[in-house]
């Protein structure tokens, strides 16, 4: 079994390479019932094959997340996730380089 590789983790969300060909974002969530009342856990997982689809993915939720009247987390959101996108072809070249193992 591969080593999960964490890209990015961001207010609820966590973007990763689960294997060679899927990039995945999981949000986390607190349980509100039963025995596990109060626990954190990932969950609501969705695959892609490309990072851009996994990032576009990302910003879409963070976005619907963000309190509409807070424009400056948003911008920050914003700004982080173009980060990403710019750095894209390094970050896929350093995990081909590495590969999961």
């Amino acid at each position: 079994m591969s080593k999960l590789s964490v890209l990015i983790t961001v207010k609820n969300f966590k973007l990763y390479r689960s294997d060679p060909h899927n990039w995945c974002v999981e949000k986390k969530r607190v349980i509100q019932k039963g025995d596990n009342k109060g626990k954190e856990v990932w969950g609501d997982k969705k695959s892609f094959p490309k990072l851009q689809q996994a990032i576009q993915f990302l910003f879409e939720n963070l976005s619907a997340e963000t309190e509409s009247d807070n424009l400056d987390e948003l911008v920050d959101i914003a700004t982080l996730i173009d980060a990403v996108n710019h750095a894209e072809k390094a970050i896929l070249d350093v995990l081909k380089s590495t590969e999961l193992k």
